[in-house]
């Protein structure tokens, strides 16, 4: 099955919570969490107030909820999960972000994707996200394949030379 529009995979760090809550606890004050009523939802108006281009999507694993925090937008142009795995700088900004929390609740995070949810509503910035990553990929891709092919070419014109010299 392939489809001519993308469609909008979400992956980013998976965070229970208690994680939510240690999150909250080191950004946000008292004040802010009580305004929201949940420590989730006081972490998406901060969010929101600064304009980031992400949120948290909630998600069961093993009975238990979860939020993803939103990292990549990644297009599946078959329907099927790419499969993106977390780059290991998102983990590292996260825990220069937030540290280990309050009782090291940040010490153990892991990574995760799935399929934007199609009970929530799509946020403004859910497809330029998504056309961000498909840009990258096809630009370090189209710079991996050059680089490649002058680093073959390198090769194959040292090898000449070598040739060329031993014959003399």
């Amino acid at each position: 099955m392939s489809t001519k529009n993308p469609i909008p995979y979400v992956s980013g760090i998976a965070l229970s919570q208690a994680q939510v809550d240690a999150v909250a606890a080191v950004s946000l004050s008292e004040e802010e969490i009580a305004r929201s009523r949940t420590t989730h939802r006081a972490i998406i108006d901060q969010m929101e107030r600064d304009d980031l281009k992400t949120t948290l999507v909630p998600f069961f694993h093993k009975g238990e909820r979860y939020y993803l925090l939103v990292a990549v937008v990644v297009p599946s142009f078959d329907g099927s999960d790419p499969k993106m795995t977390v780059p290991k700088r998102i983990f590292d900004g996260f825990r220069k972000a937030y540290g280990r929390g309050p009782n090291n609740e940040l010490d153990n995070l892991y990574g995760t994707s799935f399929r934007w949810p199609s009970c929530f509503a799509e946020p403004d910035w859910l497809y330029s996200r998504m056309r961000e990553t498909e840009y990258y990929w096809r630009h370090c891709h189209e710079r991996k394949e050059t680089q490649m092919k002058e680093q073959a070419a390198g090769a194959i014109g040292d090898a000449m030379e070598g040739l060329e010299s031993s014959k003399a």
